[in-house]
């Protein structure tokens, strides 16, 4: 071949391999780029684990602060729960399920179907605070932005146009209207002056609408016209003209008289816009056209009872406002002038941003005192639904009717976690001894009590563990197998309560909580955690260990709970301690059941009732108990899930990548004192994410 061909040919070739890598740069750089913004999403990363998973409204509330505000006002970012990219977040949402506890989430677990899937984050709170919810909404909480069915139905707004939305043509005034708020009629003797305008028909739905405002003056004669503006319905200005009066100005009345229902009022309460600024720029009409076409177009959209209730809840946060400056005025006779501590609501308003607070306690006040929860609940979340979207901090509250006296939910609780703490295990020889037997159940987690079944023609003994993976280790782990020379049958009770415990068990494994974290028993008592973590080095990715300790003595218990970086690194870990375990160690393990926070509230329960109830018969006996009915409880359940259905409803239509809070703030009463539950997520961009992309 001549070297001229072979030029060529290495020219050709040359160009085809840059024509097949182009594709591959641009893929490469797209990927780059996906990457990049994935990186970029506002996501949240908690560093609290076991013990520590506990916070307080102080910290909660300071975490909203910073959420909303960045590093304004004082705000700082939370150790506890870090907000990366904050400035990505498209808003806040605060959902307050009130009456709703810890209690109510673990003992109704499966029924938050969609709470405990989306929202990865999960804290315990003490009972509930009222000075939190006045820090976050105000003093005037029980009657800021709560109208009762009673106050729109006397509304002028509503007595005149009702409730349901109409268009244009029902809004005009009617010429006994015109005549008393002193419009020009033709006709008429005082109106010789005016021109009628053409007009080539009667006013339809459909006719082209117009923003207009007059600024006047003062005269000899009184009130005279010195400037027009017209904007057309998209808000283009079509007229803005000087106007000379005919007589000298004594007035030019650069500040507006304050009425009742006036145009600065109307725009803020409404449209959320702060118009006729007294900043030294002057007055623009334009601005007040385009304000009062807005105004007509939202009125004629929304209807008249969303612009009526707006209207009566601005007026109810001006009342708001001037109670707390009078306040501020009076002396306190320990302290001097006191100065009421400002709402984060009320911070954000005076910053500019727009703030939604919706349902309260002022409900049943409204319904005289009749519950109603269902139709309320459901009014609040179509509001929700439409206003949440256009503000940058709401506040949703849904509440369960009145307050239930929740001791026969706590005595359900307790039984169900002794289902679950509880194992059966035989039939053993006549000859049976306990300590060896509990020598050999106590190596899968710390034995709470173990006895003999009386009622059984074979022996058999009841053991109850202190936390559910031990048991659950051990009906794995010893079921079917030769102990004490005898082939032993290891399960647990068999009631109506624990009929779904299967279901249970394997929910709570894939709860989010309990992602990445192992559950290992065959400790040593007296073992320090930094000894134990030296004794795990071989297990790679670990980054915190919980170790549970004896509330009275405060000495180790024999299991911990060993959380990784990652959910395969805890899968390689418990392939590592099995393998261990089959060259003689004593170490066991199992993905983890129990989230931190449940186990220390568990503990307090057992600890308030000294010891869980134990089922009294034989598993097989149990089977055919029958549980009365628990009406109470069934009702509990139904509003558990619809309230779970609405937050699913709620959190479909927010934006993209609003931060979402849902508080379950307990109750704290002389009578009963339930710990609160807090549950944090933002929402992604694609709604068909597996739950392990929520963070």
């Amino acid at each position: 071949m001549a070297p001229e061909t072979q030029v060529v040919k290495s020219k050709r070739q040359c160009e085809d391999n840059e024509n097949e890598e182009e594709p591959q740069k641009i893929k490469r750089k797209r990927k780059f780029a996906e990457n990049e913004k994935e990186a970029k999403k506002p996501h949240l990363s908690d560093a609290l684990f076991g013990g520590e998973c506990k916070i307080s409204y102080d910290q909660l509330y300071e975490f909203l602060k910073y959420a909303a505000l960045g590093k304004q006002h004082g705000a700082t970012q939370s150790s506890w729960c870090r907000i990366h990219h904050r400035r990505r977040l498209s808003g806040v949402s605060v959902v307050v399920l009130r009456e709703v506890s810890q209690l109510h989430f673990y003992l109704f677990y499966l029924q938050f179907k969609f709470l405990r899937r989306m929202f990865r984050h999960h804290f315990s709170l003490p009972p509930a605070s009222g000075d939190f919810m006045e820090r976050l909404c105000g003093a005037g909480i029980k009657n800021h932005r709560q109208i009762s069915s009673l106050e729109l139905e006397k509304d002028p707004v509503i007595q005149k146009y009702g409730n349901e939305c109409r268009g244009l043509s029902n809004y005009i005034l009617t010429p006994k209207e015109m005549r008393l708020h002193n419009y020009p009629i033709e006709g008429h003797d005082d109106c010789v002056c005016f021109v009628r305008t053409p007009c080539k028909g009667p006013v339809t739905d459909s006719s082209p609408l117009f923003g207009l405002d007059c600024e006047m003056c003062l005269t000899e004669k009184g009130s005279e016209l010195t400037r027009i503006s017209v904007v057309d319905a998209s808000g283009q200005c079509i007229l803005d003209e000087l106007v000379k009066p005919k007589l000298p100005i004594i007035n030019y009345l650069t500040r507006k008289r304050n009425k009742k229902f006036k145009l600065k009022f109307l725009a803020e309460a409404v449209l959320g816009k702060d118009i006729q600024r007294m900043d030294g720029t002057g007055h623009d009409p334009t601005e007040d056209a385009l304000c009062a076409l807005e105004l007509a177009q939202y009125f004629i959209n929304q209807g008249p009872r969303k612009v009526a209730e707006m209207n009566l809840e601005a007026q109810l946060l001006e009342t708001r406002k001037i109670g707390e400056k009078l306040s501020c005025a009076l002396p306190n006779p320990q302290n001097g002038a006191q100065k009421p501590t400002q709402s984060l609501l009320d911070i954000l308003h005076s910053v500019g941003q727009k703030t939604l607070l919706l349902g309260g306690w002022a409900e049943a006040a409204s319904n005289n005192g009749q519950t109603q929860t269902g139709p309320q609940n459901k009014q609040i979340l179509q509001r929700a639904l439409e206003e949440v979207p256009t503000s940058s901090f709401s506040v949703i509250q849904f509440g369960l009717g009145s307050r239930q006296d929740t001791s026969d939910l706590v005595a359900k609780m307790r039984t169900k976690l002794a289902n679950l703490l509880t194992i059966y295990a035989g039939p053993f020889g006549k000859d049976i001894c306990l300590k060896p037997l509990k020598k050999i159940f106590k190596k899968y987690g710390h034995i709470q009590s173990i006895r003999i079944v009386p009622d059984t023609s074979e022996p058999h003994i009841c053991i109850q563990y202190e936390v559910q993976e031990a048991a659950q280790l051990a009906v794995e782990r010893l079921n079917g197998e030769e102990i004490g020379g005898s082939l032993v049958k290891v399960q647990r009770p068999i009631t109506e309560s624990t009929l779904d415990c299967e279901m249970l068990l394997k929910e709570l494994e894939k709860d989010s909580d309990n992602e990445g974290v192992i559950y290992l028993a065959g400790l040593r008592k007296t073992q320090r955690e930094a000894d134990l973590q030296q004794e795990l080095g071989y297990l790679k990715d670990l980054a915190s260990v919980f170790l549970p300790r004896d509330p009275r003595t405060g000495r180790s218990r024999n299991y911990c709970f060993l959380k990784f970086k990652t959910p395969q690194s805890a899968a390689n870990a418990l392939t590592a301690i099995e393998e261990h375990g089959a060259q003689g160690s004593d170490l066991r393990g199992r993905w983890a059941l129990t989230p931190p926070h449940l186990h220390q509230w568990a503990s307090k329960i057992s600890a308030e009732g000294s010891q869980l109830a134990e089922p009294s018969s034989h598993p097989e006996a149990c089977l055919q108990e029958v549980e009365p009915p628990f009406a109470l409880e069934q009702e509990v359940q139904k509003q558990m899930k619809a309230l779970d259905r609405k937050i699913k409803k709620f959190f479909q239509h927010l934006p993209n990548h609003t931060l979402c809070i849902v508080l379950l703030p307990g109750s704290n009463r002389p009578s009963e004192s339930h710990p609160g539950f807090a549950l944090l997520g933002i929402k992604e961009e694609n709604p068909l994410l597996s739950s392990c992309a929520w963070c």
